[in-house]
């Protein structure tokens, strides 16, 4: 049972608290308020200003651990500009370079609901750069269709690790993926700390690539058939 305080009532030496207690019946949490009155004055409530909801912003880009690391950020419920923020993790908080760059510390935080969904806290200050035009088709992730890519053993002999896409349709240059969990991961492009990955999608029918919107920093390598194996 949580326990919550009045901070300015408590300053003059009055106790006000609130305490949060669950509905066995229903699963519900609700809040049972002391008797004292409050002797403050009530404040204006901008904390829900502050809440970006799911609906209002996007994760573009994840690490390896798929945690969020880049964001944007809708202006409106149009959706026709957005903000892009960038996780740092010496601060805890996505921040916009933008206004960075202009000496403005412009940043959100990321926290999820007891369901898991994913909501932004907005910290001090307001945007000074100017929001992006939402272009869907460039934010959304690029696709590879079944036909340029193939899936070979890794090193370990193991079917289906290491995943190849052709950079044209001449098929003479690839880039190699190797797989961890879930996606595959550029190893190239890994050691010089840029996560470049891809996901199979699709079904037994008909399958293709998604790949990330981080692009290579490795250089794509010679096709030879020889050298894999199914």
């Amino acid at each position: 049972m949580k326990c919550f305080i009045c901070g300015s009532c408590e300053r003059k030496k009055h106790r006000v608290n609130a305490k949060v207690h669950l509905n066995n019946e229903t699963n519900e949490k609700f809040l049972k308020l002391s008797k004292n009155e409050h002797i403050c004055e009530p404040i204006k409530d901008e904390f829900a200003d502050k809440i970006i909801d799911a609906s209002n912003f996007v994760v573009t880009e994840r690490n390896v651990e798929r945690k969020p690391k880049k964001v944007i950020v809708f202006t409106s419920l149009t959706k026709e500009f957005y903000y892009e923020l960038n996780y740092f993790p010496s601060k805890d908080s996505f921040q916009c370079i933008p206004c960075s760059n202009c000496n403005k510390a412009v940043g959100a935080k990321l926290y999820k609901k007891e369901n898991g969904e994913e909501y932004l806290i907005s910290l001090k200050n307001k945007h000074i750069c100017t929001p992006k035009k939402y272009e869907k088709q460039n934010l959304q992730p690029k696709t590879i269709p079944e036909s340029m890519f193939e899936l070979y053993q890794n090193k370990n002999g193991e079917s289906n690790k290491k995943l190849i896409v052709f950079t044209s349709e001449k098929k003479d240059f690839v880039y190699e993926y190797y797989s961890d969990k879930s996606s595959f991961y550029c190893f190239q492009c890994l050691k010089q700390k840029k996560y470049v990955n891809a996901k199979i999608r699709g079904d037994e029918n008909e399958k293709y690539v998604e790949l990330s919107k981080v692009e290579h920093v490795c250089t794509p390598i010679k096709f030879d058939q020889k050298k894999y194996k199914k």
